[in-house]
Order: structure tokens, then sequence, then C-alpha cells
């Protein structure tokens, strides 16, 4: 899953890049949602040009009987925001089978120098009604949100504080109140994202988001006061 670093912060530093951005619609997307996204994905590309991409990915081996498949879940981080577009063009194309919006923007591109360290460790591949428990780990003091992406909605499990004297939490704190790992009813696999958001101010959160309400959620925290880890997890019966 991708995490946009998209803030406006005073900065002497900020270089005119161009990027391109393109998403395809048809009849259950709008024309103006797709050339929303197409330039979310021209300001991310004008990013990347600028100061490159971290790619965090995590590798995993599942088998069945004397077959086994290599998964492998990448997510991205850019060290980059967008301090201004100078210019914007949208245009759109018909071709075979499908529409697109295609955006592209000259932006103000500036370096993001963030010295937060934030880790999660636990366990990513469970069995249906495992108790699970993670450790969050940071260099600073301040609030950690955990959601679960299920459904199209970001949801909200769980808020903690992590204090000057313990930069180390392990989530949730009652072992008598654990997350529970199930899968659907009707299914033997459930695959799912948790969304561990660490911020150094106090953010009010929401129980419930929507993927464009918690891009903007993220996007209004400046870059230097948060972390974003995604983490998918495996759940089999």
């Amino acid at each position: 899953m991708k995490k946009l670093l998209l803030a406006s912060l005073i900065s002497t530093n900020a270089f005119a890049i161009s990027g391109v951005g393109e998403y395809r619609y048809g009849p259950d997307t709008t024309e103006n949602f797709a050339c929303e996204m197409a330039e979310e994905r021209a300001r991310e590309n004008a990013i990347v040009q600028y100061v490159g991409q971290l790619v965090e990915a995590q590798i995993k081996e599942t088998c069945k009987r004397d077959e086994c498949v290599f998964q492998r879940d990448t997510f991205s981080e850019f060290n980059g925001y967008i301090k201004g577009i100078r210019n914007k063009k949208v245009s759109k194309q018909v071709f075979d089978g499908y529409s697109a919006c295609i955006v592209t923007v000259e932006a103000d591109v500036s370096k993001l120098n963030n010295t937060i360290r934030f880790e999660v460790s636990g366990r990513f591949d469970v069995r249906h009604e495992d108790g699970v428990q993670y450790t969050v780990v940071s260099n600073k003091t301040g609030k950690v949100a955990i959601f679960n992406y299920r459904g199209n909605r970001y949801q909200k499990i769980l808020e903690a504080t992590i204090a000057a004297k313990n930069r180390q939490v392990v989530l949730p704190y009652d072992n008598t109140k654990r997350f529970v790992a199930r899968v659907p009813e009707g299914k033997n696999e459930s695959k799912e994202l948790l969304m561990f958001i660490f911020t150094e101010s106090d953010v009010e959160y929401k129980n419930d988001y929507s993927s464009f309400e918690i891009k903007n959620l993220i996007a209004s925290i400046p870059p230097t006061d948060r972390k974003v880890v995604n983490r998918y997890v495996n759940i089999v019966r």
C-alpha cells in the first residue's frame, strides 16, 4: 500500500518537477473521481522523479502438499512532498474497452527530513480465532492508531500512547483483550491490511474511513510529524 507525503511546508529547497498520472474509468467509476486519482498519481510521480522511492517488501512462502507459492507484498514511501503546483494539464482519452483521465503536473517538490523511527513486529500469518499482539517501537513520544482495511473501509481497532519512559509497547496492553483473527463466513482464507499510524501530535480519529478519507487524513498531518506502516495479515482456517 503507497504512503503519500504531500503537504504545504515552508522550504527553500523546492524544485519544479514534471509528473504524469493516469487512471482508467468506466461505468462504475466517474470521470471526476478518475481525474482526482490521476492527479494524485501525477503528484507521486513528481516526488519519485526528484527524491526517489523507498520500497519495503515482505516475502512469505505458502505450501500446500508439495506445492509452494512465494508471495511478495511491497509498500512504498516517498521522502519528499509537494510544496505547490505551478501548472496542471488534464486530458481524457478513449481506448479499446476503456477510457482514461491523464493528468500532467509541474510541481514544486522538496525533500523531506523525517527523524521519526517507527517499527512494527508480530505475527502476520495466523490461523482463524488466533489471538494476536503487535509490538511497536519508536524513538519519539506520541500516539499510535491501528486501522483494519476490510470491506473497502478503514476501521479503527485501537489507539495507544508511546510515552518517554517506554518507547516499546505491546498492543493490545491487556492479554485478556487480544486481537482475534477471523476468516469471514464461507471462506477458508482472508488477506487483510493493518495500517499503523504514529504521530507526534495528538490527532483525533474517527472510527471509520473510506480510502479517500484516510488518504486525506494522512496528508493533513505534517510529514515530519508522522510515520505510517502497512502490514498484510494472512488468516487461514
